[in-house]
């Protein structure tokens, strides 16, 4: 399985808190699966994230909160930075070529 960049935060995460352990001896903090994919809009179309969730084996509430990736963004930065100027050069004067290319990049044909 490939490592993604959420996943490789929060193994940080986790080895940050190794040396907590339950009674029993067990690792306080634990993985538990992924939340719901949460879609993204990016310059180069829709991308999907999956964010890891942890868990807490004493019961004590713990929410791993990523920072490439934070609560409630639903769009790049680089499409908010791209979106005012679209509106006033792509739409209102017809240079739609110049907008995509903000978009898509300079490769981006037609």
């Amino acid at each position: 399985m490939i490592a993604t960049p959420v996943e490789a935060e929060l193994a940080g995460y986790l080895a940050q808190s190794t040396d907590v352990r339950t009674e029993a001896g067990h690792a306080a903090f634990v993985r538990n699966g992924h939340h719901p994919a949460r879609p993204f809009q990016t310059g180069i179309g829709p991308v999907s994230a999956h964010i890891p969730k942890v868990r807490s084996m004493d019961g004590t509430p713990v929410t791993f909160r990523s920072a490439l990736v934070p609560p409630y963004v639903r769009h790049t930065k680089t499409l908010d930075a791209a979106l005012p100027w679209l509106n006033l050069k792509g739409i209102s004067s017809g240079e739609m070529g110049a907008a995509l290319k903000v978009l898509l990049g300079p490769d981006a044909a037609g």
